[in-house]
């Protein structure tokens, strides 16, 4: 499917080719744009005898500060764990441009988690502890209400 500005392209050329000698101001009234843009689009179409939009033409995708994007991409390698804001301060940048980075080159952050390093026995003991905890909390509750 075209776009809607191609298709008006294409009519502005067909016009011009159906008669060169025709002005701008009256292709332009003839399809009801205006003067310069019809100018523009004929002009266009005589120097490079196309009515496409030229590669590379356009807003450009991703980020325009590439060295940005390395440290902060190298500092999440180092330290999964720092929060958006943390990294943004760190590099003088905002939240959303750190969110982007992370995004565009698939960088997953976590928080670390810690985990005990116990034994079956050990494991066990606390088991029964926190149960014993628990049942206390809860006898002391009941007496309460």
């Amino acid at each position: 499917m075209a776009s809607h500005a191609l298709e008006i392209r294409k009519r502005i050329i067909y016009k011009y080719q159906e008669n060169i000698n025709a002005s701008y101001a009256h292709i332009a009234r003839e399809l009801k744009l205006s003067r310069k843009r019809v100018r523009d689009v004929i002009i266009r179409f005589n120097e490079r005898l196309t009515y496409e939009k030229q590669d590379g033409s356009g807003r450009k995708n991703g980020l325009l500060d590439k060295e940005l994007e390395k440290k902060v991409g190298g500092a999440y390698k180092v330290n999964p764990s720092v929060s958006l804001r943390r990294m943004a301060q760190r590099f003088k940048t905002s939240r959303t441009t750190v969110q982007k980075i992370k995004r565009n080159n698939n960088l997953k952050t976590f928080k670390a988690v810690k985990v005990s390093n116990r034994n079956a026995i050990q494991n066990q003991t606390a088991k029964t502890r926190a149960r014993k905890l628990y049942n206390e909390f809860l006898g002391i509750l009941m007496d309460v209400l």
